[in-house]
């Protein structure tokens, strides 16, 4: 599986994120084709971010972290899935990504939410390329439907190439999670770091989609 070249660049989607706002620039992102779309490439970087959308984004979240994150050491990809079904697909498709790709010396994965799922899930895999994986606001523990529908078992250590970070919204701030029972976040990995987010950021709730860009401000700074 390779990486789809696209007229859709770092440059372009800052451009439109000055000139009409997150909205407008995440359209652009979520309007990207299936499969792993790079947003910007140089054939000498060693190293590859790949960023992996949460169910039913809108794009916008992602906007200024991927600005933050951009570096002219690393090349980018946004990674477009169905979030309708199970993480299975995408957790397969990126499998194959990431050993197809061994170019690359270190890949860097970002999924948020949902997406934090699929992350979790290849941190689990033995591969030849270094991975580092960030899960952000990802109901790791699973939730019914999934455990039930896709046979979702969590992830419990990872594989020997791979480090890991999860980011946990503080349940009560997170429209996603406040009105269960549980906190999804809490999965106990072996190898993970665990950070939990405070209760604000930049003047507002930390919740879901904030979590995004506290971490790449946290990473950056």
């Amino acid at each position: 599986m390779s990486i789809k070249a696209n007229t859709l660049t770092i440059a372009s989607i800052e451009e439109k994120y000055k000139t009409s706002g997150p909205f407008e620039a995440g359209e652009m992102l979520v309007g990207l084709d299936y499969g792993v779309n790079s947003l910007k490439s140089a054939k000498e970087n060693e190293e590859l971010i790949i960023a992996i959308h949460g169910g039913n984004s809108r794009g916008y979240e992602w906007v200024y972290p991927l600005l933050q994150l951009d570096s002219k050491e690393k090349s980018i990809a946004f990674y477009r899935w169905d979030t309708s079904g199970c993480p299975n697909q995408a957790i397969k498709e990126l499998t194959t990504f990431i050993k197809d790709n061994s170019q690359y010396k270190k890949i860097e994965l970002f999924g948020h939410s949902y997406g934090g799922i699929v992350v979790g899930k290849l941190l689990e895999k033995n591969f030849s390329t270094f991975l580092e994986g960030h899960m952000i606001a990802a109901p790791l523990r699973g939730m019914f439907l999934v455990n039930l529908a896709c046979r979702y078992r969590p992830p419990v250590k990872m594989g020997k190439n791979s480090t890991g970070f999860q980011w946990r919204t503080q349940k009560d701030l997170d429209m996603q999670f406040k009105n269960l029972r549980y906190d999804p976040q809490l999965q106990k990995i072996d190898g993970v770091s665990v950070n939990v987010l405070p209760e604000t950021y930049n003047g507002n709730r930390l919740g879901h989609n904030w979590s995004l860009s506290w971490v790449a401000d946290e990473l950056t700074k």
